[in-house]
């Protein structure tokens, strides 16, 4: 399935007993699944849909969600283990100089900041 540049948002329903997904730039697109990855699959299908058809008629698509090409970008920096692995730290050393506050060395703080560099967060 082609990559849709939107926001999803899944909330649980108790009338419905199970949860919605919505997708807020297409005013109306949402779609109901027993578990959040079945709502969520179903309202990309349905916004695919919905974006063929907009683009048939002639209709301008809403525009990109940048917030969410951000937080894309920046994926493998919001998990520890990731950074921990690209910077060739341990995950343990990591969580626990973040959590203490310790300094990192010199040559810690060098390689983390090439991964940063690497994902497009300037160092500074």
């Amino acid at each position: 399935m082609k990559v849709i540049p939107y926001q999803i948002t899944v909330s649980y329903s108790a009338d419905d007993e199970g949860y919605v997904a919505r997708m807020p730039a297409l005013r109306y697109c949402l779609a109901f699944g027993e578990t959040p990855e079945k709502a969520v699959k179903e309202v990309k299908a349905a916004a695919a849909e919905m974006l063929k058809v907009m683009e048939q008629e002639g209709k301008p698509l809403p525009a990109v969600d940048t917030t969410l090409a951000r937080v894309t970008a920046l994926q493998p920096l919001l998990n520890l283990s990731a950074i921990a692995k690209a910077a060739n730290i341990s995950v343990q050393t990591l969580s626990s100089k973040i959590s203490r506050g310790t300094a990192f060395t010199a040559d810690e703080s060098a390689r983390i900041g090439r991964v940063l560099v690497a994902h497009g967060i300037a160092a500074t």
